[in-house]
């Protein structure tokens, strides 16, 4: 019985390993996705910023 319980265990850690491991896979493409385009956004503002202030003088 408890060497049953022993491979419940094992089988049930398993497959929460193998679902967090696919909702990863799900979720960390977009997040690399949004912070690529945070810091695309953030590199454009600063070199409007300082396009602007080169207009301004």
């Amino acid at each position: 019985m408890q060497f049953l319980q022993l491979g419940l265990i094992f089988v049930v850690l398993i497959c929460l390993t193998i679902i967090i491991f696919k909702i990863l896979g799900f979720v960390l493409p977009l997040i690399l996705w949004l912070m690529g385009i945070v810091c695309v956004g953030a590199i454009i503002a600063l070199f409007g910023v300082l396009f602007y202030n080169l207009m301004q003088k």
